[in-house]
């Protein structure tokens, strides 16, 4: 990472702890390095830890990792033991996710950025493939908790 980006270094990503019960407990942490020795090495970190039960499954670990101006976005799958980059939402398709965020209809949505219906259901359905979340509720949770919106 070049020196001049360091200082927008992020990175979120969630976690599970299971119980002897096979209990599942999900937390989620954002970190943030604060300084940096004369290597590059991390000397101090700033750690965020947080409970998002009911925010995402918990057969799924996501990573997000950013320097402000682009993303990383990775989900691993517990049950098949595989990990996948995600692909970042376009800017429309943000745009749209932001409104359903705000309780907006998707024929609201349509009326308010001038578009038909039809091409706010693509971003949509877009979207929710992208990101590999099921409905509007789960993909604006994801978004909102890994700081997207």
């Amino acid at each position: 990472m070049p020196d001049n980006e360091k200082g927008y270094y992020r990175a979120y990503w969630d976690f599970r702890f299971r119980s002897v019960a096979t209990i599942c407990l999900k937390c989620f942490q954002h970190d943030c390095a604060l300084k940096y020795d004369a290597d590059g090495h991390i000397e101090e970190l700033l750690v965020f830890n947080s409970k998002i039960q009911n925010v995402t499954s918990p057969d799924s670990q996501h990573l997000r990792i950013t320097n402000g101006k682009e993303n990383l976005f990775y989900k691993y799958n517990h049950q098949s033991k595989s990990c996948v980059q995600l692909q970042v939402l376009s800017a429309r398709e943000m745009e749209v996710v932001r409104l359903i965020a705000k309780s907006k209809s998707l024929k609201q949505i349509a009326g308010l950025l001038n578009i038909s219906f039809n091409t706010v259901k693509v971003h949509h359905a877009n979207a929710l493939r992208k990101t590999e979340v099921n409905d509007s509720i789960e993909l604006v949770n994801l978004l909102r908790t890994w700081e997207f919106i």
